[in-house]
């Protein structure tokens, strides 16, 4: 029996394109669909669909990784183009495995199977934590066709990969201090930050595959949920406006093996602008009252709509 092993991710992202890849790890799950819309038609003397067409080409791939450092300092808070060509660009493998789990070494080169996005755009999407629970950072990988290689290639009958440095799931980032329009945010259960980006591909001329990308808007949005209720006082009806200067979204990092935070810049912080609501307080049972508020982020013409500082040192 055939037994194929996810792998971390291989990432060629930037333009121009970087000299080497990076590689993100501690990845919790990862999909590619090769996107392929088929047209079936019934016309008149039959219910039968006699006629049937590859409609559209537009493979993605989506992935969720702990380690938040390494992919936002490789694609920041807005994405990052994917130019690979033939081979480089977005690289998901399968690593095939003897049926006592261990890695097959047999063949020349080998026996592994990647798939790859060479061109497109890579974009982050949300980045959620909850008390208790690591935080994580799901991403995805559009493809674009360059009119010479496909959208999406697969290689067979290769080498396994061989990293620069071993792939370890060494990062755990956590709740931390919020303040949201100068007021401070406890008691908190979860936060989800939203990066918002809708990308649209575009094709033409009777081609299957999109030739181009554009972002068509770029919404992001902060969610918090808490116990402290009385914040809604703070926050009131009409809502607060929020700002670089008095907002700050905090993910503290544990020290690996222990229950105690890292001392120096090892944290990571978030800023924005925007509109600070509350959207619903609500219990189920027995249960404490819960608050969810929402930061709708703004361009405040100045700054970028999420600010990141991923060497942040606990004040």
């Amino acid at each position: 029996m055939t037994r194929n092993t996810s792998y971390a991710i291989e990432l060629r992202a930037g333009d121009p394109l970087p000299a080497s890849s990076t590689w993100i790890g501690g990845i919790s799950n990862q999909s590619i669909r090769p996107g392929v819309q088929v047209n079936t038609e019934v016309t008149a003397g039959s219910e039968n669909a006699s006629y049937g067409e590859i409609g559209n080409i537009q493979p993605d791939a989506t992935f969720t990784t702990m380690d938040i450092k390494t992919l936002l300092t490789a694609i920041g808070t807005k994405g990052e183009c994917l130019i690979g060509v033939n081979d480089l660009g977005f690289k998901m493998w399968a690593i095939k495995r003897k049926p006592c789990g261990t890695i097959d070494t047999s063949g020349t080169p080998g026996v592994h199977t990647s798939w790859t996005i060479p061109n497109g755009l890579i974009i982050p999407q949300t980045l959620s934590v909850s008390h208790g629970s690591r935080a994580s950072l799901s991403a995805q990988v559009f493809s674009l066709w360059d009119e010479s290689n496909d959208s999406l290639i697969i290689a067979e009958d290769l080498a396994a990969p061989s990293p620069a440095s071993p792939i370890l799931d060494v990062n755990g980032y956590h709740l931390g201090p919020v303040n949201v329009a100068g007021i401070s945010m406890t008691e908190k259960t979860s936060i989800s930050m939203g990066f918002g980006m809708v990308v649209q591909p575009q094709s033409a001329d009777g081609d299957v595959n999109a030739k181009s990308l554009f972002v068509a808007e770029r919404k992001p949005f902060v969610q918090i949920t808490c116990y402290d209720v009385s914040k809604f006082a703070d926050i009131e009806l009409v809502g607060k406006h929020a700002t670089h200067a008095n907002t700050a979204i905090v993910l503290r990092k544990k020290l690996l093996g222990s229950g105690a935070f890292m001392s120096g810049a090892e944290h990571a912080e978030f800023t924005a602008d925007g509109v600070l609501s509350v959207q619903e307080i609500g219990a189920d049972g027995h249960a404490p009252h819960a608050m969810q508020v929402t930061l709708s982020a703004l361009d405040d013409g100045n700054n970028d709509m999420i600010v990141m500082d991923l060497s942040h040192t606990l004040s």
